[in-house]
């Protein structure tokens, strides 16, 4: 199993848990925090045992981010970044409205460097991290509406977990 298809995995684990969120397990305190744990466990998984050239770290510490592992390593970062904030909102550490807006931001960010992947890659490559950028952008504007329209309760029922399972989907299906 490839780095890609764990990720995959974790994805579509964290869209059921989502999902179940708005189910009859809805009372349960565990289940608002086994999502984030998916993002943080993929993230540090990814970014302690990746299979990367070795000197990714002192490529980014150069400034040289043109590195396909470079920029692979920093969306693990930003992996566990949002896993860490999404689970402090949900424990109740983080309650201010901009920590919402950050965590959009992030997710926004990540879908756009996504779009913007370089390196020795295939067309195939590029294209399917073009989709995934495509469907990680949604999924920022989709969890922004759900955080700040929470009459809109079909964002977070569906929508995220939705786009969720669908990055999980091409991690899955990803062939380099």
């Amino acid at each position: 199993i490839g780095d890609h298809h764990l990720a995959g995995y974790l994805l579509i684990l964290g869209a059921l848990f989502l999902y179940l969120e708005h189910g009859k397990l809805a009372h349960l305190k565990l289940v608002r925090v086994l999502w984030p744990f998916t993002l943080l466990g993929l993230g540090v998984f990814l970014v302690l045992f990746r299979d990367t050239e070795a000197p990714w770290l002192h490529s980014m510490l150069a400034g040289r981010f043109d590195s396909l592992s470079v920029q692979h390593k920093l969306l693990e970062m930003v992996a566990i970044l949002i896993g860490i904030i999404e689970l402090f909102r949900r424990t109740g550490w983080l309650k201010h409205r901009a920590w919402a807006v950050l965590l959009s931001t992030l997710i926004f960010a990540a879908g756009f460097a996504l779009l913007l992947i370089t390196g020795p890659t295939s067309h195939m490559v590029r294209l399917q991290h073009r989709w995934m950028g495509i469907v990680v952008i949604a999924l920022s504007l989709a969890k922004m509406g759900a955080d700040f329209k929470p009459k809109e309760d079909w964002l977070a029922r569906y929508a995220v977990p939705m786009l969720i399972l669908t990055l999980g989907l091409q991690f899955v299906l990803y062939a380099e």
